[in-house]
């Protein structure tokens, strides 16, 4: 399925996929249907368990799948990074919205000698070619 989706975005917008972000389900997923394809070589150097990252041979380069913290099971992506940008509005700056930048700590019992400052930095991220990138959803819990 990895391959067929890298070929249909290569065909259709020209990407060429350098990561895959996928759930600990899907990763895990992919690590079951590869355990079937192990052969011992010379058993004195095999090495068992599944190191991290895991990896996929793609045509003639090595994509790796990289575990998304908050990513629903369903869902694996193929991103083609070259094609995603960031914004930024006007760099950091520190909230001085009460004349100071300086807030007081307080807690349930009341004002502490301690101050801490607030500052903002308005950043977003956005992709300028999403032909280039695949997006793999339905996928069944491992």
């Amino acid at each position: 399925m990895l391959t067929y989706a890298d070929d249909e975005t290569f065909t259709s917008g020209g990407g060429i996929v350098d990561m895959l972000v996928t759930s600990r389900s899907a990763n895990r997923g992919y690590w079951k249907s590869l355990r079937g394809d192990r052969s011992f070589n010379d058993p004195r150097t095999y090495m068992g368990g599944k190191g991290e990252p895991l990896s996929i041979r793609l045509g003639n380069r090595t994509v790796q799948l990289r575990v998304a913290r908050k990513m629903p099971y369903a869902l694996c992506f193929g991103l083609t990074t070259s094609t995603f940008k960031r914004w930024e509005l006007d760099g950091f700056q520190w909230d001085d919205t009460t004349g100071a930048i300086w807030n007081r700590v307080t807690d349930a019992t009341g004002r502490k000698d301690a101050f801490y400052a607030v500052g903002n930095w308005y950043l977003q991220t956005g992709c300028l070619a999403p032909r280039k990138n695949f997006r793999i959803s339905n996928l069944a819990a491992a």
